[in-house]
């Protein structure tokens, strides 16, 4: 993943000019007052108050590339300073969920750190009532491919030999259908709305250890398993990080290929 991420970024930084000079056009076009980046390098303006959010100020390297992560992290600091300020969707304290990525450099000095933010946010602060078990398990399929399709097939493996009620979300939107197989359901997609509802009701959520999702499993206060995307050294961190936080449990995929018992 770092050697591909080396190798692309010649085309990184061609997509990230392309966005500054695009937003140039945009901001004449619709006299924008201000613009907000979700982590998009190239979202900034000398003539407009640009604000950039993200939650890795630092890039992760592996044990190999380590030597090379406080470089990665002055290149990143010098596309952040470009902007006005900095969001950093996590808590400033020792409770934070981010650890390295946010809190081990600096990268900007107007930075605002403003809490974790989730797609069920509307949910849970209108105090919708919990709804019954409907699941023992709930497994949400995500990331690139082929990893994806190789997560989905080992959970599937994994959890039809156990006996509980289990829920498959393949990740796949646009393509509304469902499965039932055994002790287990499978749907593509879920609305917000839905989703919320089935990973409240359920006992044990397995995921990936995306950011998002992590910040969606925090609000909904669930019990989760995390399996980290292999060679993805964000989702590693992470994982390790918030299991030796007590927060959630992880698994490496290798091992969950051999263990006995995930449930």
């Amino acid at each position: 993943m770092e050697i591909k991420m080396l190798f692309s970024f010649p085309k990184i930084l061609l997509g990230t000019i392309k966005e500054h000079i695009l937003l140039k056009k945009i901001i004449t076009n619709y006299d924008i007052d201000i613009v907000i980046s979700d982590n998009r390098y190239g979202l900034w303006s000398k003539k407009k108050y640009s604000i950039f959010i993200t939650h890795q100020i630092m890039i992760k390297m592996s044990k190999r590339l380590q030597f090379i992560e406080y470089p990665v992290f002055l290149l990143n600091k010098f596309f952040i300073s470009k902007y006005d300020e900095v969001w950093i969707p996590d808590y400033k304290g020792s409770n934070n969920i981010s650890g390295d990525l946010s809190h081990k450099y600096t990268a900007h000095k107007n930075t605002k750190f403003i809490g974790i933010l989730s797609r069920f946010d509307y949910f849970v602060n209108k105090k919708t009532e919990t709804p019954k078990k409907t699941y023992d398990i709930v497994a949400i399929i995500s990331g690139p491919e082929p990893q994806k399709t190789i997560f989905f097939d080992l959970i599937y493996k994994k959890l039809m030999q156990t006996n509980k009620k289990v829920l498959i979300i393949a990740g796949k939107p646009g393509k509304k259908s469902f499965v039932k197989k055994k002790n287990i359901e499978i749907v593509n997609h879920l609305t917000t709305k839905e989703m919320f509802f089935v990973l409240k009701s359920s006992e044990l959520i397995i995921s990936r250890a995306g950011y998002s999702t992590i910040m969606d499993l925090l609000v909904l206060n669930k019990k989760a398993l995390l399996v980290p995307t292999p060679g993805q050294t964000e989702q590693e961190y992470l994982s390790e990080h918030l299991n030796n936080n007590k927060l959630f449990d992880f698994i490496k995929q290798e091992q969950l290929i051999i263990c006995q018992n995930i449930y």
